[in-house]
């Protein structure tokens, strides 16, 4: 698990592709991410 400003999520790596991937949970959107900016784009555009 990884947490990052309160929001947490698996991080999976993938051999084939040499990246982590993960979705934050418990939350309603579905936010699934492959590096470290994913919660600072979500919560950019829930500011708009």
């Amino acid at each position: 698990m990884m947490e990052y400003k309160g929001y947490i999520g698996p991080v999976e790596f993938f051999e084939k592709d040499k990246m982590l991937y993960g979705k934050v949970m418990r939350i309603r959107a579905l936010i699934s991410y492959e590096g470290a900016s994913a919660v600072d784009d979500y919560l950019a555009l829930c500011e708009v």
